[in-house]
């Protein structure tokens, strides 16, 4: 199959291609980010949501054992409100997309994330647990949606890859990060707190983009010198 795609076109003016490096790449894409106020902010929220997913995303079968007092195979009815939001937060996200401007979506889902957390964290119900993890799952989209899209509208073409190649590790660091001390938090701290904890990294990314709230033009950020 690989032989049926068409040869690279040589270049005009002898054909000599313009030599990049990953490490320029990287560092044109740092420099890029760190210019510009909005991809600052975003970028710096992108973490804090990784921080606070990170700190709960292996605590789930402690929420059913130890605040539900029910068995670890009912882990499944968290497990399927969640499942359902998020499909039906996918739908809505991409269909509001359009009517509501991104820093809302972005807002909104951070706020009810953070609340919707905390509740999890401290329920001691399995309808109300099912019913925070529904809606959890069903804003989180709108997180992740109006994040990008503000993105998108705050980078010029050309340095589009580039962005997302250092706001991509920088999340996903964050939630590694997060994992990796989840478990020793658990051994000493209540489920509660922790939870809140993870609820507070999205306050935090909320007050990060909250000055972007008001912004309403769309500027690429400028190239970096």
């Amino acid at each position: 199959m690989l032989g049926w795609i068409p040869a690279d076109s040589k270049a005009e003016g002898g054909g000599r291609r313009k030599e990049t490096s990953v490490f320029r790449e990287m560092r044109d894409g740092i420099r890029y980010v760190t210019s510009n106020r909005v991809l600052g902010r975003l970028s710096l929220c992108f973490a804090a949501v990784g921080l606070g997913i990170g700190l709960i995303s292996p605590l789930s079968v402690f929420i059913v054992t130890d605040k539900l007092g029910l068995p670890a195979d009912h882990l499944k009815w968290l497990s399927i409100p969640y499942g359902a939001g998020e499909i039906a937060g996918g739908i809505a996200a991409f269909a509001l997309a359009g009517r509501m401007v991104p820093q809302t979506l972005l807002i909104l889902g951070l706020i009810v994330n953070s609340a919707g957390i905390a509740v999890t964290g401290w329920s001691g119900m399995l309808w109300l647990t099912m019913l925070a993890q529904f809606v959890i799952a069903l804003l989180q989209p709108a997180i992740f949606i109006g994040n990008q899209t503000l993105v998108m509208q705050h980078t010029e073409p050309e340095y589009i890859g580039r962005v997302s190649g250092i706001r991509t590790p920088l999340m996903t660091g964050a939630m590694l990060l997060m994992m990796s001390l989840s478990g020793v938090l658990a051994g000493r701290l209540p489920l509660g707190i922790i939870y809140s904890l993870a609820g507070l990294c999205l306050l935090i990314g909320l007050l990060i983009v909250l000055p972007l709230y008001r912004q309403r033009e769309s500027a690429p950020a400028s190239r970096p010198e």
